[in-house]
């Protein structure tokens, strides 16, 4: 029966989580409970369905924890990619554990797997070494080849989870496109499969094309605890993904046998502890043989990769004797710039490939003797090897670079003989330039001499009209000037004239206002002596003293016209005066 299609998914997560269980039967993640109306429901998921990939990583050789911590380290998207099981399918998954002979086959089916998963690791390891043959046979320098082949290779897919220390690596901008600078070694850039040189493509599905570098940088940062990057690898480091991939792909199925075969193990010594303690005496026996055997296959092996080991490492002293002749023949040519760049290029290779091969020997050695020492001779052989690749693709580059050296040495200095006679060229047309060009500013200087005096005589011509002008306005303005003053001193004349007129006018107002007091008295006197006259006479007459004074005047004793003139001090026409008490008035 033919499978179901895989399909994605996207589930948002809610206030109360995802909105689904999960189980793990078989060896199968799937969906066991799907909660009506939750996230997962509204994403179109049902019971049963099978989970193939969380945020582009594959999961179906994960553990049921590793798988629970990638979803929770997600943050609130999950992406899933997911299968809808058969019935058949749900059946067998359904079915009771096997019994002892079924888990003896399923170990021998999961060993005969880890053997072919092993034969594909070497296979894969064969294929890059004769793909890193195929790069000592191209020309050109390294890094023209890095840089070229980046834009070729295929996209890689890395899953990163962040650990105590962050993501591990660093990030750097040439032109439009990022790459990783710095991949610390044992982070999480470098467990993923992240090396320096690599093109960034895609980060959590969405295009870098064009964003600046802090916008990349946040984008990471928002991405929570674990981050899905695309990348285009460094040129020669397409297959390494790939062997790298496939690495990977082994240890997850190895770590689900192991997890398969520890579970079932489990339950048939919980069901079958008395067969097993029956059959202990036979397996004493059994075992002593195979410690035998193993004894011998152990010299057998030891010997073989020690010979082998001697000979990798002979040939590697040959390999670095050329890469040190094909060096100091490029030391001859090369600039010190160029050999410095060459020589980072080559140390880079070097610490990237002993610090891959570290990882890959991370791992404790075995508890027992035999694989332990097998182990040791393995690693220190992977070692071996790695020197004699280094030193043959060192010494490959050298001599490339020196080829590469002594020929740009030669286009360099013929194009600086190109670029002397043409130097020589250009400096003989300016000279004629320059002549003709003092010729002509020499006749165009004596054409803007002679302009020069018939502008200054014509100038002086000018002036001498403007002075002119100058001369009749300034006379015109003294006449004005003179009439203006002459006319200033009969208006001065005039004023002196009316303070004059005013001056004598107060004069007589001033001596009618003495001359009125003075009759004033007289007249204030006679009076008193009339009214003394009749006071003598009327006290004769009725024989008493009747005193009668003359009334004091009231107001302003001086003359309303004297005061009017007073007040109007300066006045030079005078039209009406107003009247006053006292002043009789009588029209004409």
């Amino acid at each position: 029966m033919a499978e179901a299609p895989a399909r994605d998914v996207e589930i948002t997560k809610g206030p109360k989580g995802y909105g689904f269980n999960l189980a793990l039967m078989g060896g199968v993640h799937f969906f066991r409970v799907i909660e009506p109306d939750g996230p997962a429901h509204k994403a179109g998921v049902n019971p049963g369905d099978r989970i193939l990939k969380v945020n582009g990583q594959d999961v179906r050789h994960a553990s049921h924890s590793a798988l629970v911590t990638l979803m929770k380290q997600a943050g609130t998207v999950l992406r899933l990619q997911v299968q809808a099981l058969s019935k058949d399918q749900l059946q067998t998954l359904s079915k009771p554990p096997p019994d002892e002979q079924s888990v003896s086959k399923m170990k021998q089916d999961m060993q005969r797997e880890q053997r072919q998963q092993t034969q594909l690791m070497q296979q894969q390891q064969q294929q890059q070494q004769q793909h890193q043959q195929q790069q000592q046979q191209q020309q050109g320098r390294m890094s023209k080849q890095i840089s070229s082949s980046s834009l070729k290779e295929g996209q890689v897919r890395l899953m990163l989870v962040r650990t105590d220390k962050g993501f591990g690596f660093n990030l750097s901008k040439a032109g439009d496109k990022h790459f990783f600078r710095v991949v610390q070694p044992g982070g999480a850039a470098a467990k993923a499969g992240a090396h320096p040189g690599d093109e960034i493509v895609a980060i959590n599905g969405k295009s870098i094309a064009g964003m600046q570098h802090s916008d990349v940088v946040q984008l990471i940062k928002d991405a929570g605890e674990a981050v899905e990057i695309v990348v285009v690898p460094q040129k020669g480091r397409a297959s390494m993904a790939a062997s790298d991939s496939t690495f990977k792909q082994i240890s997850q199925a190895q770590e689900r046998a192991k997890e398969v075969i520890q579970a079932d193990a489990e339950r048939v010594r919980q069901a079958k502890a008395d067969a097993e303690k029956a059959r202990k005496a036979s397996l004493v026996e059994a075992d002593e043989l195979r410690e035998l055997r193993r004894r011998e296959q152990f010299e057998h092996d030891r010997k073989i990769i020690e010979e082998n080991l001697a000979e990798a490492k002979k040939d590697a002293e040959t390999l670095r004797a050329r890469m040190k002749t094909a060096r100091e023949s490029a030391q001859k040519v090369g600039t010190p710039l160029e050999l410095k760049n060459m020589q980072d290029i080559l140390n880079g290779i070097r610490e990237r490939e002993f610090s891959r091969l570290k990882e890959q020997q991370s791992e404790d050695l075995p508890s027992d003797e035999y694989d332990r020492q097998v182990e040791e001779l393995r690693r220190e052989m992977q070692k071996a090897v790695i020197e004699q690749e280094i030193f043959a693709v060192q010494a490959a580059e050298w001599s490339k670079f020196a080829v590469d050296c002594e020929q740009r040495r030669k286009e360099e200095e013929r194009l600086a003989k190109d670029e002397f006679e043409r130097t020589k060229a250009a400096r003989e047309r300016d000279l004629e330039f320059l002549r003709q060009k003092e010729e002509r500013m020499k006749r165009l200087m004596e054409e803007a001499e002679q302009q020069r005096q018939k502008e200054i005589e014509e100038a002086a011509a000018k002036r001498r009209q403007q002075e002119d002008k100058l001369r009749k306005e300034a006379e015109a303005r003294a006449a004005k000037a003179e009439a203006a003053a002459q006319a200033r001193k009969e208006q001065q004349k005039l004023f002196e004239e009316r303070e004059e007129r005013q001056r004598k006018m107060e004069e007589e107002a001033r001596q009618l206002r003495e001359q009125q007091q003075r009759e004033e008295q007289e007249r204030r006197q006679k009076l008193q002596q009339r009214l003394d006259e009749e006071e003598e006479a009327n006290r004769d007459r009725f024989g008493v003293m009747l005193k009668r004074r003359v009334p004091e005047p009231k107001g302003n004793p001086s003359h309303p016209m004297i005061g009017h003139l007073a007040q109007r001090k300066g006045a030079a026409n005078l039209l009406h005066i107003p009247l006053s008490n006292g002043m009789k008035d009588t029209a004409m």
